[in-house]
């Protein structure tokens, strides 16, 4: 029996689906929540969706194959994500080929301190791609894939063969992504305010995404001091959730918070 990672609800003209993990049947039970979630809300209002808020709040990771195959729901071409090592096995690309399962509705998603690994691949993704909003704290910055070795004594060796790299080219590992609206540390601020202060520091906002995309994974220093921009934080903070209801329904906004990542509008142009 393998249990479902994927729960969605509506909340009014938009869907909000929680993913807890990645295992081999993630992809095929989120598209069944898409489907099914958009007949739900066109039967109770008879309208589209606004948009989709993608949980990845607490969610650890998973398996590799599943994080590329649910960035593939939402994205039409471009690299998802890259893996890098010594050994030239250990390079390889995993390109998107699919059609959008949502056609081209506006995304926000939430990710805290527990969001990891294969978690971090679909953050960074459609982010990268200027496919969604990502609201919250930084994420935790597991970007490396492992292969266990049984030994002669029943223990087992754990040796670091890879490494996750985003589609702009910077490595997850120890730096995880960056929200374009930051919400540590401030959970007595309104929804409206964080928008507001995102929009008014735009400036020093694209910049904090060039300098993390630039970062190099040997700068451990320099990387140490980028997670500061955005400290993580391992709550699930509801005003997560109101931010992203605002930006959904105000696609002025929505699109004015998903530029202030340039990075993101280079590699999708």
């Amino acid at each position: 029996i393998i249990e479902p990672t994927t729960l969605y609800s509506l909340l009014d003209d938009i869907l909000y689906i929680q993913i807890t993990s990645f295992n081999d049947q993630t992809a095929q039970n989120l598209t069944e929540d898409i489907r099914n979630g958009f007949k739900d809300i066109y039967r109770n209002s008879g309208k589209r969706a606004k948009g989709i808020i993608i949980d990845l709040r607490g969610n650890p990771g998973g398996l590799l194959q599943q994080a590329v195959r649910v960035s593939n729901l939402f994205l039409i071409n471009g690299t998802i994500v890259s893996t890098k090592g010594r050994h030239p096995s250990s390079t390889n690309n995993y390109e998107a080929d699919g059609i959008d399962v949502t056609k081209g509705l506006p995304i926000v998603v939430l990710i805290n301190g527990h969001s990891a690994s294969a978690a971090e691949i679909v953050a960074a993704a459609l982010q990268d791609h200027a496919r969604a909003v990502v609201v919250g704290s930084g994420s935790y910055g597991k970007g490396t894939i492992q292969t266990l070795i049984k030994l002669p004594n029943r223990g087992e060796i754990a040796i670091t063969w890879s490494r996750f790299q985003a589609p702009s080219g910077y490595y997850l590992n120890t730096l995880g992504v960056l929200p374009s609206i930051c919400v540590t540390g401030s959970e007595n601020s309104k929804a409206t305010e964080h928008i507001n202060n995102a929009l008014k520091n735009a400036k020093q906002i694209k910049e904090n995404h060039q300098s993390w995309h630039a970062s190099v994974i040997g700068d451990k220093l320099g990387r140490k001091e980028l997670k500061r921009i955005c400290p993580t934080t391992y709550k699930k903070n509801p005003i997560d959730i109101e931010i992203a209801k605002i930006l959904l329904r105000e696609i002025v906004l929505y699109q004015r918070i998903k530029i202030l990542n340039q990075v993101a509008a280079s590699i999708h142009n």
